[in-house]
């Protein structure tokens, strides 16, 4: 099952999560129309680390940090709509940090916070909810997640 929290804070995106989960890293341009045909984006980890390399529209996993290996994957069919988003299965707490995405024909930047926490919170609230002034956290369904993917715009559904 996805899980997927995400907040707004300072001009980036924080996710949150428990280890093993799988999180979606946002990363989506709003203007897919000024994107060459064949888009290269760079997504990096701390420490400039090689997340996933997206080059010319196409996966490219050769240089990647060998800690990521068949631990992400991105979406090729929405390149084309400016969603450039990916997920990392499995999180573990040393995955905790500031990723990057960089797509390289419009020189955007997008900077997501993974905040892998260990101890679940007792009741229906995820990781670090209403513990941060001027940001919230939200438990995204899977449904939320898929229109993300589709359409590059939040769709907040809730589950009971």
């Amino acid at each position: 099952m996805l899980s997927l929290l995400v907040s707004a804070a300072s001009g980036q995106e924080i996710v949150s999560a428990f280890p093993g989960q799988d999180v979606l890293l946002p990363c989506t341009y709003s203007r897919p129309d000024k994107l060459q045909p064949r888009a290269t984006v760079f997504w990096r980890g701390k420490d400039d680390i090689n997340v996933y390399d997206i080059i010319n529209n196409e996966p490219d996993l050769s240089s990647q940090e060998s800690r990521f290996n068949k631990r992400t994957r991105s979406f090729p069919v929405l390149y084309s709509q400016g969603n450039f988003s990916i997920v990392l299965q499995k999180v573990q707490l040393t995955d905790s940090g500031p990723y990057d995405c960089f797509i390289l024909p419009v020189d955007f930047q997008l900077r997501v916070q993974l905040n892998v926490t260990a101890n679940r919170v007792t009741g229906e609230e995820g990781p670090d909810t209403g513990r941060r002034s001027g940001s919230a956290a939200v438990r995204v369904n899977p449904l939320s997640l898929l229109l993300f993917l589709l359409f590059g715009k939040t769709v907040l559904l809730y589950e009971n």
